[in-house]
């Protein structure tokens, strides 16, 4: 497995599931896995995602028996991964168009890796220059 996406969530099925289409049609025939950590939701979560997982091997799903707080979610849910590489997202991040492709061929044809890389709102350029996330941002904002 190459690459684990990890995302934990709360009470916000629509959001999330929206987030497992869109990640499914871009990691079809990757090493992805991604991985659903549910902290208790009391929204139906846990329904929809299942239904969607059986039908969609890359998804695994999880819920804690009570709520462990939003710190301890995220551990949880990269604790649960098996991936060489792990990108934490929000249940309510939405992933633009070829974000998956970019992503997987930036580390596939990488040699050398930082043991994080920490991403907000910027994109790493093919040559692994990190642009400056504020600019960047500020760029699209008007877009």
């Amino acid at each position: 497995m190459l690459l684990s996406i990890c995302i934990p969530t709360y009470n916000r099925s629509d959001k999330l599931i929206n987030l497992l289409k869109e990640l499914l049609i871009q990691c079809d025939g990757k090493q992805i896995e991604i991985i659903v950590s549910d902290n208790a939701s009391t929204d139906g979560t846990r329904n929809k995602c299942l239904e969607l997982g059986k039908l969609n091997p890359q998804i695994h799903y999880h819920t804690n028996k009570f709520n462990l707080g939003f710190s301890e979610n995220i551990r949880r849910v990269v604790s649960l991964s098996k991936g060489k590489y792990v990108w934490v997202i929000g249940d309510d991040d939405i992933i633009s168009y070829n974000t998956i492709d970019h992503i997987y061929e930036f580390l596939i044809n990488s040699n050398d890796l930082y043991n994080i890389i920490v991403l907000n709102m910027c994109r790493v350029g093919y040559n692994q220059n990190f642009l400056d996330c504020k600019t960047e941002f500020n760029n699209n904002k008007n877009s």
